[in-house]
């Protein structure tokens, strides 16, 4: 992560509060840099600035013009970003959407943020993994930015004005292609110079190539920012009934759409997370693009939570994905291993037969129960007559 030494920071304290909230502190926590969406790279602190109840909190944000221009662009194609971040003083990351459900407002030059609120109850359960959004400011990107912040609820931490950077969606899925299946011999190649023999890898990341220690140093500036270490490939549960295994799932005859449940749409590359029982796949993009969009990653089958890390690839979904046609959307996996395409028209007639058997139950439901006849004596209308 790259963050300016010497940043602009700003204390602010709660009147009639006897503590000073530290906003250098609570930046340097360990905990500030964790629990990030997965899709960024690193990020840049402008500034920051401390947030209590029943204050305003202002700050000036300045950009370059080279910056200005990169934040203008649509978002699918630059890969840097303008964000407030908020960190609690308890110090965890919060989500401006449920911060604002209780009371709080932003202004950029005078002109007000609209900020989506959570509709979600307070003490609800919340399934999967959950990220804290930024507030995305960057189609308000100028040279200077005016920031003010009014909090009527009773949050308190700070506001950190942040220049993200962050994976492109291909470079997401290569992430994950990579992990699963390695690194191709047509992938290995200098990543300066694209030469292709004699070649030396990445010891820590394992998925870098280069020719020599002299362009490794070189690429250094860009490639320590993606650097990661190396993780063996998640091992998914196996879909077997014959040979039961602890990492088996024991199913009977099922049968398995090959749309994605997310986007409707057939599975390009199916995935599941290595907490999934079942055999029902999503496809990456649409799942990678779910989460990013709101945060919460889950698996849309299960609900299940189902981290960046968690995923894995499908490689039987995905052949049987690539040997059937564009007409077929469901197939019957049996116990063996083997599969049959569902043609529309046996799709149509179970369905058929499932709507039958539903109304049947309902019309059991709503039938008249028969009444019964009342006993002689049960009340004073009907006395019993003893001779």
């Amino acid at each position: 992560m790259n963050i300016n030494a010497h940043f602009p920071y700003h204390h602010y304290s709660n009147y009639g509060h006897p503590q000073t909230l530290d906003v250098p502190k609570l930046i340097e926590d360990p905990r500030f840099k964790q629990n990030r969406c997965p899709f960024i790279i690193d990020w840049q602190n402008k500034t920051a600035v401390g947030i209590v109840p029943n204050n305003p909190s202002c700050f000036q944000l300045q950009l370059s013009e080279k910056e200005v221009r990169e934040l203008k662009k649509p978002r699918r194609e630059r890969t840097i970003g303008l964000h407030l971040r908020l960190f609690s003083s308890e110090a965890k990351h919060e989500d401006w959407s449920c911060i604002a459900a209780t009371g709080i407002t932003v202004y950029i030059n005078k002109d007000f943020i609209p900020i989506h609120s959570s509709k979600q109850k307070p003490g609800a359960k919340k399934k999967g993994y959950r990220v804290a959004k930024p507030l995305d400011i960057s189609d308000k990107a100028q040279p200077t930015l005016d920031v003010e912040i009014h909090c009527q609820t009773n949050f308190t931490g700070i506001c950190v004005a942040e220049l993200a950077t962050f994976y492109s969606m291909d470079q997401m899925i290569k992430r994950i292609i990579r992990k699963c299946r390695g690194v191709n011999a047509a992938e290995k190649k200098c990543e300066v110079c694209n030469k292709n023999e004699n070649l030396m890898r990445c010891s820590r990341c394992k998925t870098a190539w280069y020719c020599g220690e002299k362009h490794q140093q070189q690429h250094w500036e860009y490639h320590q920012r993606i650097c990661k270490p190396f993780k063996t490939r998640p091992n998914l549960p196996k879909v077997n009934v014959n040979s039961p295994g602890d990492d088996e799932l024991q199913l009977g005859e099922s049968r398995v759409s090959l749309r994605c449940p997310l986007t409707i749409k057939r599975m390009e590359l199916p995935v599941r997370g290595v907490a999934c029982h079942h055999p029902q796949c999503f496809d990456l993009q649409g799942y990678l693009g779910f989460c990013m969009t709101t945060g919460v990653w889950q698996c849309p089958v299960c609900t299940k939570s189902c981290r960046f890390t968690d995923l894995g690839l499908d490689d039987n979904m995905e052949k049987i994905i690539k040997e059937t046609g564009e007409e077929i959307d469901q197939v019957r996996l049996f116990p063996n291993g083997t599969y049959r395409a569902i043609t529309l028209a046996e799709i149509r007639r179970e369905d058929q037969r499932a709507g039958q058997r539903k109304k049947r139950k309902r019309k059991d439901k709503t039938a008249p129960t028969p009444s019964k006849k009342p006993s002689i004596g049960s009340n004073m209308a009907q006395p019993i007559v003893l001779d």
